[in-house]
């Protein structure tokens, strides 16, 4: 078996552009891997989106939308293998 790994800002149209491409190039039987996702709880002074709020938003829909959706749109069976990055 054939694994892709990718470290993307997780959102189901950004998957499913890496299954049109996977399929565009015949390669629909690879297993897609999310390496990483997460939303920043701190940053710099400039970095107004980083914050707790926003980190436990972001983090919680990710948790909330693999537990209870199957898939995306295009592979609606696709077992979605995702780690989140998150620390406080």
């Amino acid at each position: 078996m054939i694994v892709l790994v990718c470290k993307v800002w997780f959102s189901k149209p950004q998957i499913d552009a890496v299954f049109a491409a996977m399929t565009a190039v015949k390669y629909d039987d690879i297993l897609l891997v999310v390496s990483e996702t997460g939303w920043p709880s701190k940053g710099d002074e400039n970095e107004t989106g980083a914050s707790l709020q926003n980190a436990a938003a972001y983090n919680g829909n990710i948790v909330k939308c693999i537990l209870t959706c199957c898939g995306s749109l295009l592979r609606l069976n696709a077992n979605l293998t995702v780690f989140l990055f998150c620390s406080v």
